[in-house]
């Protein structure tokens, strides 16, 4: 599986020591002045705040409620007046990379979607988690009824039941009712011991799901499932995300859950190249900053990187603020948006790549309830042939 856990707990340790080092003044506070995102304040605007003494003026609030306008989130960190705050350090002033890349998408005039909403509606709500019929499903692929492996805990099979609800949930919204036996086929990407796949395979014995990973004993577990479960509609694949020959094994969705780093973006390159619909829930992305620039471009969309001229640097300072997600607070509250600003990218990459013969239409959508996981968020894309 795709999962690094000891380094993914010493990064966010890390940051909550960069976090201690910020309060303990070690770094300079600097107002920003919102309105025009600016990436540093006068001697003026950076000590007004700190003299007025004012605690929630009229003007205050107004200063927040244009942030919200904008499309900043409240817990983005700010002084007492409701200005952004920047960084100071090693003699340059550094801006939030939220506002800094949130500042250019608005000047470009995108748009970026921070609302569940698809062309169904709002998708917000408790229907995913009953999109999986549990009582009438072999018990044992109930992650409830789960005993080995790290689901050892009540507490860790119930969010596990309710991850695999959720994803289930899109899933089976983008393949058809009804499929002919081996023509409609959906790969379960990092599939670890076949949470997802197993589940669907189950539910859907008129389509084939394949399974990929490239941890030979987690694969080998998934296979010993199917085989006790008698669920035959399987295929099981040992390989890197990046060898899978997409023209010799068809497609027609992929799906991820908790794909770690670039894991996520090599599911969407191949679901892009299949013309597949894609369902993933993304974690660690911070994690895309080891990706060599002669490897991947990032951001990934021409949107992102060319129209609203977001760089490298800062779509890495960017990623590795949304691996904070875990963080109580506003901490957690930024990460949370960064997620949501690298998963656009993502859905805008597939807005983009198939103008030809098809298209993609894209949304986000939230686990429910969201402490299933503090890497809640999904993308989701449906592919739509001309």
């Amino acid at each position: 599986m795709y999962f690094c856990i000891y380094f993914h707990s010493l990064f966010s340790l890390c940051y909550e020591r960069e976090i201690e080092i910020e309060r303990g003044c070690e770094k300079k506070i600097v107002l920003l002045e919102m309105s025009a995102f600016a990436t540093s304040a006068s001697d003026e605007e950076t000590t007004a705040g700190a003299d007025s003494g004012i605690q929630d003026s009229e003007e205050a609030r107004a200063r927040r409620a244009l942030m919200m306008a904008e499309g900043i989130p409240e817990s983005v960190d700010r002084n007492e007046d409701g200005e952004i705050k920047g960084i100071v350090g090693g003699g340059r002033t550094d801006v939030d990379p939220i506002v800094k890349v949130v500042g250019k998408l608005k000047e470009s005039g995108a748009t970026v979607k921070h609302e569940n909403v698809d062309d169904r509606g709002k998708t917000d709500g408790e229907e995913g988690t009953a999109a999986v019929p549990w009582g009438t499903l072999p018990s044992r692929l109930n992650p409830e009824h789960y005993e080995t492996g790290k689901l050892k805990t009540v507490g860790k099979r119930e969010k596990k039941r309710q991850q695999s609800g959720n994803m289930i949930a899109q899933i089976s919204t983008l393949l058809p009712s009804h499929a002919s036996t081996g023509r409609v086929v959906a790969v379960d990407f990092c599939c670890g011991s076949g949470h997802v796949g197993l589940v669907l395979a189950a539910m859907r014995p008129d389509i084939d799901v394949y399974f990929l990973d490239c941890n030979a004993v987690a694969l080998a577990h998934a296979k010993n499932r199917a085989a006790q479960l008698q669920i035959s509609n399987v295929k099981f694949l040992k390989m890197d995300i990046r060898e899978y020959p997409v023209d010799d094994l068809p497609f027609h969705v992929g799906f991820a859950l908790h794909g770690c780093g670039p894991a996520t973006d090599f599911v969407l390159d191949k679901c892009l190249a299949a013309r597949a619909s894609y369902v993933m829930c993304p974690c660690c992305v911070g994690f895309i900053q080891n990706e060599r620039a002669e490897e991947r471009v990032l951001p990934s969309s021409e949107m992102f990187r060319c129209t609203c001229g977001v760089t490298r640097e800062e779509f890495i300072r960017l990623s590795q603020r949304a691996d904070h997600t875990s963080l109580q607070g506003a901490v957690g509250d930024q990460g949370q948006y960064a997620m949501r600003l690298v998963n656009e990218d993502r859905n805008c990459l597939a807005r983009e790549y198939a103008k030809g013969d098809g298209s993609y239409a894209t949304f986000h959508y939230d686990m429910y309830p969201k402490t299933c996981s503090p890497k809640n968020q999904m993308i989701i894309g449906r592919f739509t042939s001309k």
